[in-house]
């Protein structure tokens, strides 16, 4: 990105909670979402991190609400 004649990097990290019913709290939404940015930021930074619940998995995987989709930017 430029401004003006200098030439400035963006680097992006993102966590991503979401909330298909109303049973989860606004506490712990912002709370797995801030989970979510830091395994982002440990797994190499520049990339999405979305907070996958049990039933968004493939009923094979197993592994709990934790369980997230990376994309990186």
């Amino acid at each position: 990105m430029r401004d003006g004649s200098r030439c400035v990097s963006l680097k992006k990290t993102t966590g991503v909670a979401v909330a298909h019913n109303e049973e989860i709290s606004l506490e712990s939404l912002i709370n797995q979402a801030d989970q979510m940015l830091y395994v982002g930021k440990r797994d190499g930074r520049d990339r999405i991190v979305m907070c996958r619940t049990e039933e968004e998995q493939a009923p094979a995987n197993n592994q709990g609400a934790q369980a997230t989709t990376q994309a990186k930017l």
